[in-house]
This record gives structure tokens, C-alpha cells and sequence, in this order.
């Protein structure tokens, strides 16, 4: 005990010998303790009414970041791409669980690695193009940014191609710049509009992950860690906030989810990542099982016995998942909320009731998880303000993981107020996007709950949708397909399901199809309008 005292005694910036109280006191209040820059807020500065500093980048990057020996062969213009993707795209970057990412590691890929370079350039002249001048004497010429962009890309491809073709066989940090090339590709594909060359694009990237099995390389690599939680969490986020569901079932990720489930739990960020893949591995069988036209008493059983086998991966996932809390103590409230509501959604998917087979689509079977839902939408609030106090003036804004919350609660839950508020609350927080298009998501928000919530009065179903209360399998929405050219249109036979995609500039109409339950023909419904002013405001 006595050479514990003498050697906390001597990191104490006080010369002289301090107090027995002091001494057992694990906080002295005269050490000097640095900010922690990577979290969004820090206790200790927030206790003591100052501003955070914050820790700030070494000069020498981490030696899992020595990608590259040589620097970037860079120009002028690319010189300013790099700074306009480093000065404001990084900072608009949903950061939840992943802040030493896009703060550290991402341009650190730039800097060290040509097809990085290269592929986040490409991506800065996009946006950056899209981008209305307003006035701004500084602003360049969008053709030319254009150009830049195509040439840029390019680049970036011929970089990982040449990668692919002089290595015989990849190293670890070959597949990551891969991996991480493949994802500003997707975003470059993904931005005009395109859907379908995302989702296409996405499906290459995961269909490497397995190949490669990249998940065996997270308890070496930091970066392989963030990589998989942006490759299974982004492209779930685009099927939920378009209200999408893909052709294919999504993929079943129970493999790499038993893998990581052997070794110990110790970040927050691979908490979400292994209860990101129970969530899409059971979204896989409950999909699988709901889109049948007709369902039998085998298929119930089928998809209880697959249900009832990753129920036990989700029970131990809860049981790391509480002692990981335990032992962490500077949690963010955004982030922890964001895992909270999760997990009670995913109870919600795991209770719900199949049988019986006749009625496996039937939308009452959300009706006894009216308290779970509103449990989740407490979680929602409190983090919220919770957020705003740690924060201060700043306004607290939630992230990728939450935002799929809300959407499956704004799609599923039977409580009116609660959907309404959740919608209410995607309208508000969806990022401001730096093209002229409106945002996707809120418009088919609003546009679904108008369809369902409009024949209340005029419902003759049995049982009929009563105001603020219940809506009918006929009028109630609930799944979609990919269109094949990503936008939205007209031309449909009468008896095709219709589709839902990235919108076009104009505003077109949107139609719903292939609803679950009784009535599962495709049915030609069209849905009101939505129209957006110059002053962000929706018109019906």
C-alpha cells in the first residue's frame, strides 16, 4: 500500500506530501487530467463549468495507419478537394460510435493512400458541385467540378485495380483500402440518385467482407472494426429510410456474429456491431417468412426453430452487453440510447407472435408491444435531452443507428401519437443534404402516413381503421421493392407491385404495393403529392 501512495504521489504536480484523505482519494483534485476530444462532450470539464480543449492529432500516425511508405502524388486541384472534403464533409459525418474514424483514420487514409485520395476527391468535387453558389465570390465552376469528379473516380478505380492485379495474394491492409475505397464509390454512385447502383455496389462490399472473412481481423485492426459497422449499418439505412425492401431477403450474419461472440466484449462500437447483425439476421428470417403470398403451419415452424437459434446469440449479447456498461462509465447518452432502443426493438421482433400461419401478415400482431414501444420512445426523449444539457447551446442531434429505430417505429407501431412524434422527429433531425433535391426519407414519411391515415372515415374493411386507433391491412403500408433505374415514375402494369426509389427532381407520384396480410395481390394505389417550397416546407 505504502509504494501504491508513493507512486500516485508522484505524478501530483504539488511538492509537498498530501493528506491521508488525498492520498486514498482515486481523483486528486490537483492532477491535471487532458480532454477527451473524441467523445462529444467530457465530464470532467462539464463538472467544472469549462471549455473542453480536447486532445489534438499526433504528427506520426498510428503504425496500423502505415499504409503507404510514399505520399500521394498530389496537384493543385486536388490539393483543394482534399482540404473541402477534410473542412466540411468530414464534420457532417454521422459519428456515432465511430468519432476516431472520421477524425483520425479517414484522413489519414487520404493522406497515405492514392485510391483513398483519389476516391474521397472524387466524392468532395460531387457534392461540392451540388452546391447552390449563393452569392459566394469563391465559388468555381460546377462543370469543371464535374469533370473533376469523373477524373478523380476514375483514378481511384485504376489505384485499386492495380492493387488487385500486382499482389498475388491481398494483405490485411490491402483489403482494407479495398474495403474503403468501395465505400466512397458507393457513396459517389449513391448521391445522384442512383439506387440501384448503391445497393448493387454495397452487395459487392459485403460479398468481399465474407469472402474474406473481415470480421477475423477486428481484434488486430482498428480500422477493420469501423469498417464492418459501416458496411452492415449503412445499407440498412437506405432500405428503412426509403421504406425499401430489397428483392433478397437481407444477408444472415450469424457466422461472423458467433466468431465475434468468442472474444471478449470491449468497446461500445462492437456492442452495436454484433447487435446489428442479430437485428438484420432476424429481419433475414422474419422478411423471408412475411413475403410469401401464402404461408403454411411448416413455414412457422421453420421460422420459429431459426428465430429460437439466434434468440440465444441475442440473450448473450445482452448478458456482455450489461457488463460492458457496467465497467463504462463516459458513455454518450446519444449512443447508448441508440443501443437501448435496439435492443427493445429487437425483443419486440423476437416475442412477436407467427401463428397462426393463416394470419402470419397480419398487422394486429404488433398490438401487445404498445408499451414496449412507448418504452423506446422514452429512451428517445430523455437521450435527447440529455444530449442538449451535455452539449450546451448546441443541439443534439442523433445518428445513423438511431435513426433506423425510428423508422421501424414510425412503420410498426400501433400507437398514433408515438408514430406521429417519431415522424415528427425524423422530419426535424434528417441531415440537411447538400443537394438542391429534397431529403427522401421525410417525403415518404409523410406520404405513407397520409395514405394510411386518410380513409378513416371512409374505411369498409372488417375490421374497419378507426381514427386514431387502428389501420386496416388494406390501407396499412408495409413493404416495397427496388425499382430497376432508381426513380420514381408512371409506367407500371396495372398488375405489377409498384415501387419506391431515390426521387427525381421532379416530384412524382409515389405508389405503395404488396401490402402484408390477408390481401396480398398487388393493388394500384397512388399516393398524395408531396411538394417542397424554397422554404423547406411540405405542401400537400
Amino acid at each position: 500500500m505504502g509504494s501504491q501512495s508513493e507512486n500516485w504521489m508522484l505524478d501530483l504536480p504539488v511538492r509537498e506530501a498530501p493528506s491521508s484523505s488525498k492520498a486514498l482519494s482515486p481523483w486528486p483534485s490537483s492532477r491535471h487530467v487532458k480532454c477527451d476530444e473524441a467523445r462529444p462532450f467530457c465530464i470532467r470539464c462539464r463538472k467544472g463549468n469549462r471549455t473542453c480543449s480536447g486532445y489534438y492529432l499526433d504528427s506520426v500516425a498510428p503504425a496500423s495507419l502505415q499504409l503507404s511508405s510514399a505520399p500521394v502524388d498530389s496537384c493543385l486541384e486536388g490539393l483543394r478537394l482534399n482540404r473541402h472534403f477534410l473542412h466540411h464533409l468530414i464534420p457532417s459525418a454521422a459519428a456515432e460510435f465511430n468519432c476516431d474514424y472520421w477524425r483520425y483514420y479517414i484522413p489519414r487514409f487520404t493522406l497515405t493512400v492514392p485510391a483513398i485520395w483519389h476516391a474521397t476527391n472524387a466524392l468532395s468535387a460531387l457534392m461540392w458541385a451540388r452546391i447552390e453558389a449563393n452569392g459566394d465570390v469563391a465559388a468555381v465552376d460546377c462543370s469543371k467540378l464535374g469533370k473533376l469528379a469523373v477524373t478523380q473516380h476514375l483514378a481511384a478505380i485504376q489505384q485499386v485495380l492495380q492493387l488487385v492485379t500486382t499482389h498475388r495474394t491481398l494483405s490485411r491492409q490491402d483489403k482494407t483500402i479495398i474495403l474503403v475505397a468501395n465505400f466512397f464509390f458507393c457513396a459517389y454512385s449513391g448521391h445522384p440518385g442512383n439506387l440501384e447502383n448503391f445497393m448493387a455496389l454495397h452487395k459487392k462490399t459485403v460479398r468481399l467482407i465474407r469472402d474474406w472473412r473481415f470480421w477475423e481481423g477486428v481484434d488486430t485492426s482498428d480500422e477493420a472494426m469501423h469498417l464492418l459497422f459501416l458496411t452492415i449499418s449503412y445499407a440498412r439505412i437506405q432500405e428503412e429510410s426509403l421504406l425499401v425492401t430489397a428483392d433478397t431477403p437481407s444477408d444472415d450474419w450469424q457466422e461472423a456474429l458467433a466468431y465475434l461472440q468468442e472474444r471478449p466484449l470491449k468497446s461500445i462500437l462492437k456492442a452495436y456491431v454484433e447487435l446489428e447483425m442479430v437485428w438484420i439476421s432476424l429481419h433475414a428470417i422474419l422478411e423471408e417468412l412475411l413475403a410469401q403470398s401464402s404461408t403454411t403451419s411448416v413455414d412457422i415452424a421453420v421460422a420459429h426453430m431459426k428465430r429460437a437459434s439466434l434468440q440465444s446469440r441475442f440473450l448473450l449479447w445482452e448478458e456482455r452487453y450489461l457488463s460492458l456498461i457496467y465497467s463504462t462509465k463516459n458513455i454518450h447518452p446519444l449512443g447508448a440510447a441508440a443501443l437501448s432502443v435496439r435492443r427493445i426493438l429487437t425483443r419486440i421482433c423476437f416475442e412477436m407472435r407467427l401463428e397462426p400461419f393463416e394470419h402470419a401478415g397480419d398487422e394486429t400482431r404488433w398490438d401487445p408491444f404498445d408499451r414496449d414501444f412507448t418504452s423506446a420512445w422514452c429512451v428517445i426523449e430523455e437521450a435527447l435531452t440529455a444530449g442538449t444539457s451535455y452539449n450546451g447551446d448546441a443541439p443534439a442531434r442523433f445518428g445513423p443507428s438511431l435513426r433506423i429505430s425510428l423508422q421501424f417505429i414510425v412503420r410498426f407501431c400501433r400507437k398514433h401519437d408515438i408514430r406521429h412524434a417519431a415522424a415528427a422527429l425524423l422530419r426535424s433531425e434528417i441531415p440537411k443534404s447538400l443537394s438542391t433535391e429534397p431529403p427522401t426519407g421525410p417525403l415518404l414519411v409523410e406520404s405513407i402516413i397520409a395514405l394510411e391515415e386518410g380513409h378513416w372515415d371512409s374505411c369498409c374493411q372488417v375490421p374497419k381503421c378507426r381514427r386514431g386507433e387502428f389501420i386496416c391491412n388494406w390501407h396499412r403500408v408495409a413493404k416495397h421493392s427496388v425499382p430497376k433505374d432508381g426513380k420514381l415514375g408512371d409506367g407500371h402494369d396495372g398488375d405489377e407491385a409498384r415501387d419506391i426509389g431515390a426521387p427525381s427532381s421532379e416530384t412524382p407520384k409515389i405508389y405503395a404495393a404488396e401490402q402484408y396480410g390477408a390481401h396480398t395481390s398487388s393493388r394500384d394505389v397512388s399516393m398524395p403529392q408531396v411538394s417542397r417550397g424554397f422554404d423547406g416546407k411540405s405542401s400537400h
